[in-house]
């Protein structure tokens, strides 16, 4: 199964390595940069995924 590993910018000018999970995204193509993402703490790695647009107007 193909990943994507990225550097995602949060607040503040910080920047971590993160998983994409691209699970809702239809290939790798659609990786852009700026893309707004959310991103989750977890074992291992954080891990970052795309937001929808209803979570990105809330």
């Amino acid at each position: 199964m193909p990943f994507a590993v990225g550097y995602v910018e949060l607040a503040e000018d910080v920047r971590v390595a993160a998983v994409l999970d691209l699970g809702e995204l239809d290939s790798l193509d659609d990786i852009r940069i700026g893309m707004p993402l959310s991103v989750a703490a977890g074992p291992g790695v954080p891990r970052a995924r795309p937001i929808t647009p209803a979570e990105e107007r809330s």
